[in-house]
């Protein structure tokens, strides 16, 4: 089946956008601080950005639709990948829902669940890639994954570019219990008040 214009545009353009995205969002995330209220945006923003795009590109993978791009419209047979669900994006991120954490709570959406979404969107990604058909074959640029330095740990993620991010963990990188870190208020902490 030849592909048309849109879905040719989804894998040259769209997609690689979307991975992009996604792990560009969790090196910033990585490397965020909170001092001003200027600083507490930009660090709010990666985060609500990679969760975002997380949600995106779980819908390309994990549901099969008409109309919207699907992962299954590229591939020579329908796969089914080990994304974990996006339930909670739904309502951390994207809804203003009345059972939405607050704070510190270990219910939030962190930097640890997001390190092993990314993992997992990477083996989605070498599945996808081994699976193209030869038409979509001939669009696809086969990724090079970033080595991107999460706090403790360090994880590979897909990318057209090249970039280390420090293992430093600044202070005040939301609430520290010691054994994970948590992002509170609608992605993190409010803001300080100036």
């Amino acid at each position: 089946m030849a592909l048309d214009q849109a879905q040719i545009d989804v894998l040259e353009e769209h997609l690689p956008y979307e991975l992009d995205m996604l792990e560009g969002s969790l090196g910033a995330w990585a490397g965020s601080d909170r001092e001003t209220r200027g600083q507490w945006v930009a660090r709010m923003a990666p985060i609500e950005a990679f969760w975002v795009h997380a949600r995106i590109l779980w819908e390309f993978f994990c549901k099969s639709t008409t109309t919207a791009a699907s992962a299954d419209h590229f591939t020579t047979t329908r796969l089914t990948y080990d994304i974990p669900d996006i339930g909670d994006i739904q309502t951390q991120i994207v809804h203003l829902n009345y059972g939405r954490p607050r704070g510190d709570n270990k219910a939030k959406l962190d930097i640890w669940r997001a390190r092993n979404f990314v993992g997992e969107v990477n083996s989605a990604v070498d599945r996808f890639e081994a699976a193209l058909s030869e038409e979509s074959r001939r669009h696809w640029k086969k990724r090079v994954r970033l080595a991107i330095a999460v706090p403790g740990n360090s994880l590979s993620s897909s990318s057209t570019h090249t970039a280390i991010l420090s293992d430093d963990v600044p202070t005040g990188f939301g609430h520290d219990t010691g054994t994970n870190r948590y992002i509170g208020g609608p992605t993190g902490p409010a803001p300080p008040r100036k």
